[in-house]
């Protein structure tokens, strides 16, 4: 069965630009590796935080819509949960 996802993303605001598109295609290969399909990132901006996360103040928010065969997300949630430079993330499925 084909399950869809969100992926809400928070990427410290001090990485570039190039930098953030690098991270975007890693967790997209993330997905991918589990026979997964990620749809274009989408920015929602720079933002404020409402506390400091690992000293910052700010941070760039991302949405990523994905489908995965079966409930595969146990594998992104770890491999997410280990990059440095996501500050935050959340895995919501879709009903």
């Amino acid at each position: 069965m084909l399950y869809s996802y969100e992926l809400a993303l928070l990427l410290s605001a001090k990485l570039a630009e190039e930098k953030q598109k690098k991270v975007l295609d890693e967790v997209k290969k993330y997905i991918t590796s589990v026979s997964g399909k990620a749809d274009e990132a989408k920015l929602l901006g720079k933002k404020k935080l409402a506390y400091s996360i690992k000293k910052e103040t700010e941070g760039f928010y991302y949405i990523i819509k994905f489908t995965v065969e079966g409930k595969e997300s146990a594998p992104i949630n770890k491999k997410l949960a280990l990059n440095v430079d996501v500050l935050r993330y959340l895995v919501i499925r879709n009903q």
